[in-house]
């Protein structure tokens, strides 16, 4: 051990470079001198490898483990951490804990100034970690990666992904089907504006649930896959309208619904909200013929 180096007890960690210690009867948080990990809290999901590289020390100095602070250099940092070169025994023999870490993945180099007695040992192990791509050089590539949440695969009737006209899709609460659609340039005694043309489908819907469900033909709007541009302009038809209402338990209703849609519109996705009932949005692909 180096000749001055303070005996202390850790008393506890913080994250895979700084750890807490009792040393002359006060609790100190210690920086470890030239390891660098990655963060816990950066970003909303903490960065690549940080939950391992914190594992990682508190393995190597477990709570009640005696360490040696060897001091070099500016006495704290920023933050009044002491900033040490750590070392612990191992059956009689003395270990910089950097550099053990940093020899397994747990973080990389950093150089810090004023302390420069130990960088030729500690470079030597994050370049034995990097050739062997230990640690978060295999499982990150390098460090300080922030975690990213993976994006999901979409299921089929996501807004990602529709399903064909006259697919059944559930939402765990109801069963609706888009089981037609056709365009028409006129409806009854309605006619769409100008550049319009109206979409009418029809609907059948399931309660499937043992409560009683909801449905509403104003949950239904249309896309325009190509522009993104939304319609929710519902009109009723003459004869067999969705309307709304309320289905018992396994109770089935189909209808008429009729949008007012671009008459550019060659490709859109319909949807039906059942997220009022707990459930997803619904959505079916139609090309128009437009």
């Amino acid at each position: 051990m180096p000749a001055a180096a303070v005996v202390a007890e850790v008393s506890g960690h913080v994250d895979g470079d700084k750890l807490t210690v009792s040393v002359g009867g006060q609790r100190e948080e210690v920086l470890l001198v030239g390891q660098d990990a990655p963060e816990l809290d950066e970003g909303p999901l903490g960065e690549c490898y940080a939950d391992e590289a914190a594992d990682g020390l508190q393995d190597l100095l477990p709570e009640g483990e005696t360490v040696y602070l060897e001091s070099e250099g500016d006495d704290r940092d920023g933050q009044d951490r002491l900033l040490r070169h750590v070392w612990y025994d191992d059956d009689g023999e003395a270990f910089l804990a950097s550099a053990a870490l940093l020899d397994q993945g747990f973080g990389s180099f950093e150089s810090r100034e004023g302390f420069g007695r130990h960088t030729s040992v500690l470079l030597e192990a994050e370049s034995n970690a990097r050739d062997e791509e230990a640690g978060l050089w295999g499982e990150c590539g390098e460090n300080h990666v922030e975690n990213v949440a993976p994006t999901p695969t979409p299921e089929v009737g996501d807004a990602g992904l529709p399903a064909p006209l006259g697919t059944k899709l559930t939402d765990g609460n109801l069963n609706v089907t888009l089981t037609s659609a056709y365009v028409a340039y006129a409806y009854g005694i309605e006619n769409p504006r100008g550049g319009y043309v109206f979409l009418v489908v029809e609907l059948a819907i399931e309660n499937i649930d043992d409560e009683d469900h909801g449905y509403a033909d104003d949950r239904l709007s249309v896309r325009d896959i190509n522009t993104g541009a939304e319609f929710q302009d519902i009109y009723e038809p003459t004869e067999f309208p969705l309307r709304g209402g309320d289905l018992s338990p396994g109770e089935y209703v189909s209808g008429l619904v009729v949008v007012e849609i671009q008459e550019t519109a060659s490709v859109v996705s319909v949807q039906y909200d059942t997220a009022f009932a707990g459930g997803r949005d619904l959505n079916w692909l139609v090309e128009t013929g437009l």
